[in-house]
């Protein structure tokens, strides 16, 4: 109930969402068990994989929210602890099946869990050496996001503002899978060409890869900008209209970096997999909290611009870790490094 608060919620808010987000914490190591399963197919160059099997939850996920939420399938009507109940269920099986097809051979790769059982420090020791500074960067990101809620809660017209940011969210969502996409992609293509010797060839694809995913992102980012308040009705169906006039706002702004984050994404893969995961967090850090965030509540605190200045300072802040990212893997500092 603490953290929604600090978010700005109403008391009503807060007994409905604190049992859920206590469900939700409970699907972590099953959320990353699917995670590891998905990373450590992709590196070994299977996509397909991860991909039936995401489809697979999702889908699992769909019908127990809808069966627990309604009441159908001869399952009690739950409402909110519904939807709760069934993410739940959905994503613990979706890694008791990633666990079961790792050890039936049929994949890229096998784990034998017998012969694992005792742990290899040294492994580990490497692997938290790789793994710590990408965990720290996903964490900066989510506490960017829940700062940008924060801010937002100050605003006048606070529930109008934060529903239309909620509904920019929703709908930015739509096309981020090319960004998450195209960074495992880049991760591998510099990896597996780095472990071959050929650091030009590493470089070369995850040019490719940055040029793929910043043309695919182009086409939906024209298409939110030009059709914001239609995208915002489409998805927003219930909200007030003053959520919808925020939500076209923070579409209309949010949207022109949209290109800037499948650039970054994409990037930071080529730079983990070249064995370099420490700059990644160190541009997220300079970027996201220090200019955007920080700028950004420089602007509502001292400002007129208010919920736009905010959102015009993360898509600067985009820009900038581009440029920063960019230039830094340019330099070709990460194929010296040793994994």
């Amino acid at each position: 109930k603490k953290n929604l608060r600090m978010t700005g919620a109403t008391p009503e808010l807060e007994a409905i969402g604190a049992p859920y987000l206590r469900m939700m914490f409970l699907t972590g190591p099953a959320m990353l068990t699917s995670f590891l399963f998905a990373s450590s197919l992709q590196g070994a160059g299977d996509s397909r994989s991860p991909l039936i099997l995401t489809a697979f939850i999702n889908v699992l996920n769909a019908v127990l929210n809808w069966a627990l939420i309604f009441g159908h399938l001869g399952l009690p009507a739950l409402g909110v602890m519904g939807s709760a109940l069934g993410t739940f269920t959905a994503r613990w099986i979706g890694a008791a099946a990633a666990l079961a097809l790792l050890a039936s051979g049929r994949l890229a790769l096998r784990v034998n869990w017998g012969e694992h059982l005792w742990p290899d420090f040294g492994l580990w020791a490497r692997m938290l050496r790789i793994g710590v500074p990408s965990a720290l960067q996903g964490l900066v990101r989510a506490l960017s996001g829940w700062i940008v809620v924060r801010l937002l809660a100050g605003a006048p017209d606070v529930e109008a503002v934060i529903g239309g940011n909620a509904i920019a969210e929703q709908i930015l969502m739509l096309t981020g899978f090319i960004g998450f996409a195209a960074m495992p992609a880049g991760m591998t293509v510099v990896g597996q060409n780095m472990g071959a010797g050929r650091p030009d060839r590493a470089a070369s694809g995850a040019w490719a890869v940055v040029k793929l995913a910043a043309g695919l992102m182009s086409v939906p980012v024209a298409l939110y900008v030009l059709g914001a308040p239609q995208w915002v009705r489409l998805v927003g169906r219930e909200a007030t209209p003053e959520a919808l006039a925020w939500g076209a706002t923070a579409v209309r702004i949010l949207a022109l970096g949209e290109i800037c984050w499948a650039i970054n994404m994409t990037l930071a893969g080529a730079l983990r997999g070249g064995g370099d995961t420490v700059s990644p967090l160190i541009f997220t850090v300079i970027t996201q909290l220090v200019m955007g965030i920080g700028s950004g509540a420089l602007i509502v605190s001292f400002t007129s611009a208010g919920p736009a200045g905010l959102w015009a300072a993360i898509v600067v802040a985009m820009y900038a870790q581009s440029a920063i990212t960019i230039w830094w893997f340019r330099r070709g500092r990460w194929k010296t490094l040793s994994v």
